[in-house]
């Protein structure tokens, strides 16, 4: 192994070559469009459920959800009905980063999602989205010393835009200081990262960009003629212009690196077009698997003031009837957990009919229709040991929904704003116009990997083994990824042998300290200005 190799990856959160190959065809995207034609590229698949706190943890661990642990962006305590936020202290699964510092590597991370707080590299790193915004001012940057370094020498450092996205659609002037915050995200992470490349050298870094994300949640409408609620205008260009903001970025990080840095460009998912939403867990009422509690109108009032002063979202023990309640459904995507007995709090489910009751549901789901169109709208419904490889999860979703394209959830839809009120099961997208979709990017340029070749069956979780195979270390035999083999040149693969090594996890089922209460707050509004949860 040549020891002055280093690998750069880029990660471009929601990027999908359903933008990236049109824009290249009008001549545009001319970085993303020279590494591809003289590298290695294709579709990436990512993790089921298709949300970037699972996928990007399955990136950089080499795990899947089952392994590390996290499944959306709340974590279940299984001892009760409660849901947290998570963060990087849910995560069972050991970081490509962490591994690559026990070989002494150096290493350079800055803003990936779900890396809140930092971990102690060899090297320095600056968490992503998880960061609370009144947090300690060092408390997001590892070592610590090195953010107050970051302010005194580019500036304040900010996650995401300071805007409440959920007034996107009726304000103009919030559509235009979105797309000018963004501009400025991009520029201040590049920064960070030519400032940090030439003063120090690095093994292994990695630069994210996270709102081509949500400028696609929030812009699809505008750009896809055929959306259903297609709006032409002057923003029909703002996810192109973001796409073409970042590769100008990464032309500007490709001029300071030498030649012996490769490069790895990946998305964790793709997008699409969201349509519709559904009310999973009035759905679960309809068919008798849920039951709500009778709640008095002062009782009403009292929950949606209390929502307000407090902005509590999580599920209210007073709003589900457990007694007679065998499903219910929380998060962010379509995660469905078993009411069951010395598991739950109030369970009612035994364990010997969950298997059945599983069957039960995957087969409502599964027939479940769109009244508008008569069409079934579910594409598949996994259950725990299927897609997690083990049963024996106690915080794991037991059942995974997973929609056709065009249809998603309403985040956090039961708790105190009076959502269930109303019956709804299916309803056109309010809020966003674009969603998650599996197929992501994978981009591989440099000295040691194939030109002009196109590689496919690639997943998410095959990146970390790859890493590890270049830098000549040992890949765990209990990783989920495969070695990507025919990104590599043949002089480079016959020269580096593969060698694979047993690696415990050994993590205990517990739950991580967490945010403090006033830190959990705030990550609840910005995911509710993300426009994850409502």
């Amino acid at each position: 192994m040549n020891s002055s190799s280093k690998i750069l990856v880029i990660g471009i959160d929601g990027a999908t070559f359903k933008i990236i190959n049109p824009l290249i065809n009008k001549g545009k995207l001319p970085n993303i469009s020279r590494i591809m034609a003289n590298g290695v590229h294709g579709v990436l698949n990512s993790t089921i459920p298709t949300v970037s706190p699972v996928a990007w943890t399955s990136f950089i661990t080499g795990m899947n959800p089952g392994k590390h642990q996290i499944f959306d962006f709340f974590g279940k305590d299984y001892k009760s009905y409660k849901f947290k936020v998570n963060t990087a202290k849910d995560r069972k699964a050991i970081p490509v980063w962490m591994r690559l510092s026990e070989l002494n590597k150096k290493v350079l991370i800055v803003g990936v999602t779900m890396t809140y707080p930092p971990d102690p590299v060899n090297g320095y790193m600056i968490s992503g989205l998880g960061v609370p915004e009144g947090s300690d001012t060092k408390s997001w940057a590892y070592p610590p010393d090195f953010a107050t370094e970051i302010i005194n020498n580019i500036g304040k450092y900010e996650v995401v835009p300071k805007i409440n996205l959920r007034r996107l659609n009726s304000s103009d002037k919030e559509k235009t200081n979105y797309l000018s915050g963004i501009f400025d995200q991009i520029e201040n992470r590049v920064k960070i990262f030519k400032y940090m490349w030439q003063r120090d050298h690095f093994d292994f870094s990695m630069l994210f960009f996270l709102d081509s994300d949500g400028i696609s949640h929030y812009f699809w409408k505008y750009m896809d003629c055929t959306h259903k609620q297609y709006q032409p205008g002057d923003y029909s260009d703002y996810i192109c212009k973001v796409y073409e903001k970042i590769d100008n970025a990464i032309g500007e990080v490709l001029s300071i690196i030498n030649y012996d840095t490769e490069v790895i460009l990946v998305s964790d998912h793709g997008f699409g077009p969201l349509n519709k939403v559904v009310f999973l867990n009035n759905w679960l009422v309809s068919k008798g698997y849920l039951k709500f509690k009778h709640v008095s109108l002062s009782e009403k009032l009292f929950s949606k003031i209390n929502s307000l002063v407090r902005r509590k979202r999580f599920i209210s023990k007073k709003e589900i009837d457990w007694k007679k309640t065998r499903a219910y459904f929380n998060g962010t995507v379509g995660n469905i957990f078993i009411n069951l007995k010395d598991r739950e709090p109030e369970g009612i489910v035994d364990s010997w009919e969950s298997n059945n009751l599983c069957s039960s549901l995957q087969k409502d789901f599964e027939n479940l229709v769109d009244p508008q169109t008569g069409e079934k709208i579910v594409d598949y419904v996994y259950k725990c040991e299927e897609l997690f490889k083990s049963k024996d999860i106690p915080n794991a979703p037991d059942l995974v929904v997973v929609f056709k394209k065009g249809y998603g959830v309403v985040g956090e839809e039961i708790a105190l704003h009076g959502l269930k009120d109303t019956g709804e099961i299916i309803t056109d997208s309010k809020n966003w116009s674009g969603i998650h979709e599996p197929e992501g990017v994978f981009i591989a340029y440099g000295k040691n990997f194939k030109k002009g070749y196109t590689i496919q069956g690639t997943n998410i979780v095959d990146v970390t083994p790859t890493l590890l195979y270049y830098f000549g270390m040992p890949i765990p035999e209990n990783m989920d990824g495969k070695l990507l083999k025919d990104i590599f040149i043949d002089a480079f693969f016959k020269a580096n042998p593969i060698s694979y090594t047993k690696d415990a996890l050994g993590f205990k089922v517990e739950l991580s300290e967490g945010y403090k209460e006033d830190e959990s707050e705030e990550i609840l509004e910005r995911l509710r200005n993300l426009g994850y949860i409502e």
